[in-house]
């Protein structure tokens, strides 16, 4: 999804070595879609996620969502 995003609106990619991988949310079928929404669907994978645009400087980074707490993490755990 960063590929398509990046490719189609000619942004260069800032976003460096420690990049993330997206969570498993495929297979996705889009048809006609423009880097705005698949920007959206991106951010909707995961809550917190942002996509930073200098529109300046012509760059894009992506960040992953923030760290979950230890206490998240205990639940989750649970729950299996």
């Amino acid at each position: 999804m960063r590929q398509i995003i990046t490719q189609s609106s000619q942004i260069k990619d800032i976003t460096g070595s420690w990049s993330y991988d997206t969570p498993a949310a495929f297979p996705i079928s889009l048809t006609n879609a423009s880097p705005r929404e698949v920007a959206k669907l991106y951010l909707g994978l995961d809550y917190g996620r942002r996509i930073k645009i200098d529109p300046v400087e012509m760059t894009i980074e992506f960040e992953p969502p923030p760290e979950k707490s230890i206490v998240s993490k205990v639940v989750v755990g649970l729950r299996v």
